[in-house]
C-alpha cells in the first residue's frame, strides 16, 4: 500500500505533467521561432482568437461584450454570460500582460487545476485513487486533446467540478448547510459564465430532487432549496440580461444562426444510443451488486440519466439549442466516472462473487468506457500531429510581421475600424483595441441577416475571383449565416437519412 506521502506527490506530478502537456506544444514552438518570435502566438484552435477579442472588448471599456468586432452594435443587448471573461481581463491588468501572454500561463495552470478537481469529484464519490488519478489524468489529456481553449473550458470546467464535489459533500451528509451554501455560490457563478454548464445542473438537480420525493426522503430537500436560492440569487444579472435579451431589434434572427431551431429529434442518434446503454447497465449493475442503495451510486446514476436528458430535451420541448454539439466531452466524463466507481465496487466483491463475474463486469465496463473514449480522442488528439506541432510554420512565422502593425493599430484611438485579409481580420480584435469591418464570427453574434451578408461579400472587395464563384466560397460546412443551423439539422435528420426517409431540409447550402 502507497503511504499518503507518495500518492499527494504522485498526484502533483500527474497534474503538473497534464498542465506541461497542454502548454508544451505552444512553448516549443515560441523556442523554435527564435529571433523571429515577435509576440505573435501559434494559433491551432479557431476559438481562441474569438476568446481573446471578447477579452480585449472588456479591457476596451464594453464589460457587455455585445460585439466584440464592430463598431456598431455595442449598446444592442445580447443575451450572454460574461463573467468568465471579467475575470481573464481583470488576471491581464493584475499581471500587467497582454492577453495572449497570460493565456500561455493558463494554458499550463487551468488543465493541472482540472485534472486536480476531476480527481477530488472521482475520490469523493467512492472511486479508488488509482482509478481516479488514472482517469482524470485521461480526461485532461489525450481523450480531450488537453484543454488549451480559453474561457471554456479553462474558466468554467473548474466552477462545474466544483458544484459537482460540494454537492456530492451535501447528499453524502457532511456539513449539509455549509456545502449547500458552496454549492449554490458555483452554480450562481455558472450563471454568470457558461450556459451549457448550470443548465446541464438544473436537469441534475430535478433528477435528484424527484428521486428523494420517490423515496420519501425529504431531509434533503430544503438544503436543495438553499442552494437554488443563493444560485439564483447571485446568477441574477444573468438572467435580467436574457429577458432583456428578447426585445433586442435582431434577436430572432441571431438566435437561427447560432443553431436554435425548432424539432422533436434528437441531435445525434448514436450519442443518444450510448447514453442509453450506459444508464442501462450501470442500473443493471446496482441492481445485481446491491449497490443501488448506496448515495454515492445514486449520484453517478443521475448524472447519466441527465447525460441522456440534457442533450435531448428537445424531443420534449421541440426547441433545440445546440446542446449535443456543445457536450461532446461531458459523456466521456460521466462514463468514466461511472466505470471508475464500477470497477472499485466490484472488486470488493471478490469475496463473495467468482472470479469469472469480476472479470465479466470489469472487462463490460472497460469496453462501454473505451469505445466512446477512443472515439472522442481520435478527434481531439493524435500523437503525430501532436509533435509535429512542436516546430513553427510558415504561417506562424509569416504572422511575426503583423507586429508593426499591431502596434499602431493600439496607438490608434480606441474602436478604430480597419479593413484587411481575413487572416489579419482575426488578429486585431485579438491583438489591439480596434474593430473590423467582418469576421467568420459574425452569424454568431447580434446584426441581421441582410447585414452579416453584405459584410460577407463586401469584405471580398479587393478579391474579385470570389465573386465568380456560384456558391460564394460557401460549403457544406462553412457558411455566411447558418454554419451552427445547417450542422444541427443534419444530425437531427440522421434517422431519415438512415431509412431513407425524405424530409424538407431548411438551412442546406441551397437554400443559403
Amino acid at each position: 500500500m502507497m503511504n499518503n506521502k507518495w500518492k499527494i506527490i504522485l498526484i502533483g506530478v500527474t497534474c503538473l505533467a497534464v498542465g506541461l502537456f497542454s502548454v508544451l506544444p505552444t512553448i516549443a514552438i515560441r523556442f523554435d521561432m527564435g529571433s523571429e518570435f515577435k509576440g505573435i502566438w501559434p494559433e491551432r484552435n479557431g476559438d481562441r482568437l474569438y476568446y481573446f477579442a471578447r477579452i480585449q472588448e472588456v479591457l476596451d471599456g464594453h464589460e457587455e461584450i455585445n460585439h466584440p468586432y464592430f463598431f456598431e452594435h455595442k449598446d444592442e443587448t445580447y443575451p450572454q454570460a460574461t463573467l468568465a471573461e471579467r475575470f481573464q481581463a481583470g488576471l491581464v491588468s493584475f499581471v500587467g500582460m497582454n492577453v495572449p501572454d497570460v493565456q500561455v500561463l493558463l494554458d499550463f495552470l487551468a488543465p493541472a487545476l482540472i485534472c486536480f478537481l476531476f480527481y477530488l469529484v472521482f475520490t469523493s464519490l467512492g472511486v479508488g485513487w488509482g482509478y481516479a488519478l488514472t482517469a482524470s489524468a485521461l480526461l485532461s489529456s489525450v481523450i480531450s486533446g488537453g484543454f488549451v481553449k480559453p474561457v471554456h473550458p479553462q474558466l468554467t470546467l473548474p466552477l462545474l467540478l466544483m458544484f459537482l464535489l460540494f454537492w456530492s459533500k451535501l447528499v453524502l451528509g457532511a456539513k449539509r448547510l455549509q456545502y449547500a451554501l458552496i454549492a449554490g455560490i458555483t452554480l450562481g457563478l455558472l450563471f454568470l459564465t457558461y450556459f451549457y454548464h448550470w443548465s446541464f445542473i438544473i436537469v441534475v438537480l430535478g433528477l435528484y430532487c424527484f428521486v428523494l420525493l420517490v423515496r420519501k426522503d425529504y431531509s434533503l430537500l430544503k438544503y436543495h432549496a438553499i442552494l437554488l436560492f443563493v444560485a439564483l440569487l447571485i446568477g441574477s444579472p444573468y438572467l435580467l440580461s436574457v429577458s432583456n435579451g428578447f426585445d433586442s431589434p435582431h434577436h430572432l434572427e441571431t438566435a437561427i444562426r447560432v443553431g436554435v431551431y425548432y424539432s422533436h429529434l434528437p441531435e445525434t442518434i448514436p450519442r443518444l444510443l450510448v447514453g442509453l446503454l450506459w444508464f442501462g447497465f450501470f442500473l443493471c449493475w446496482g441492481y445485481v451488486s446491491s449497490s443501488y442503495a448506496k448515495k454515492e451510486y445514486v449520484v453517478i446514476a443521475v448524472l447519466l440519466a441527465a447525460n441522456v436528458i440534457y442533450p435531448n430535451h428537445q424531443i420534449i420541448s421541440g426547441l433545440i439549442l445546440q446542446n449535443a454539439n456543445h457536450w461532446s466531452f461531458m459523456p466521456p466524463f460521466f462514463f468514466a466516472l461511472g466505470a471508475a466507481y464500477v470497477i472499485t465496487e466490484t472488486l470488493k466483491l471478490h469475496r463473495v462473487r467468482t472470479s469469472l463475474f469480476v472479470y465479466l463486469i470489469i472487462g463490460l465496463t472497460g469496453i462501454l468506457f473505451i469505445v466512446p473514449a477512443v472515439r472522442l480522442a481520435r478527434y481531439n488528439f493524435s500523437a503525430t500531429q501532436y509533435v509535429k506541432t512542436f516546430a513553427g510554420t510558415a504561417e506562424d512565422i509569416s504572422r511575426q510581421s503583423y507586429r508593426p502593425l499591431l502596434d499602431w493599430i493600439n496607438s490608434r484611438s480606441r474602436d478604430a475600424v480597419f479593413f484587411g485579409s481575413r487572416d489579419l481580420l482575426r488578429f486585431i480584435p485579438a491583438y489591439t483595441h480596434g474593430n473590423v469591418y467582418y469576421t467568420d464570427y459574425a452569424f454568431n453574434l447580434p446584426g441581421s441577416d441582410q447585414e452579416v451578408v453584405e459584410r460577407a461579400l463586401l469584405s471580398h472587395y479587393f478579391d474579385p475571383e470570389f465573386f465568380e464563384d456560384p456558391n460564394f466560397g460557401m460549403s457544406v460546412d462553412s457558411r455566411i449565416l447558418w454554419t451552427q443551423a445547417a450542422q444541427t439539422e443534419r444530425n437531427t435528420h440522421q434517422f431519415h437519412r438512415f431509412f431513407g426517409i425524405s424530409y424538407e431540409e431548411t438551412y442546406g447550402l441551397e437554400q443559403e
